[in-house]
């Protein structure tokens, strides 16, 4: 299976990226510029730069994925707004 990722880099991400990789799967992460890869070391994957909040960043990344696995969030933000963002809307 091709698959996307967002928040590769964070800890359930990650844990997600070690599973579907240790099956077989093709893994995509979308990576925000400057993001930390750590979570990530000795797993093999495809990295997207882009960010769920810029839909033109989106198109590169998904092209000939199958599914997407959504995990990019925000657990607190200054505003409200803010965490809908990337939490409801990304």
């Amino acid at each position: 299976m091709r698959c996307l990722v967002t928040g590769a880099s964070g800890f359930v991400g990650a844990w997600l990226v070690k599973r579907l990789t240790a099956r077989g799967d093709l893994v995509r992460c979308l990576l925000r510029e400057g993001s930390s890869v750590a979570a990530l070391d000795g797993l093999t994957f495809e990295r997207a730069a882009g960010d769920i909040t810029a839909p033109d960043t989106l198109a590169a990344a998904l092209e000939g994925v199958e599914v997407v696995f959504h995990l990019a969030g925000v657990r607190r933000a200054a505003r409200r707004e803010d965490f809908l963002q990337v939490n409801a809307e990304g």
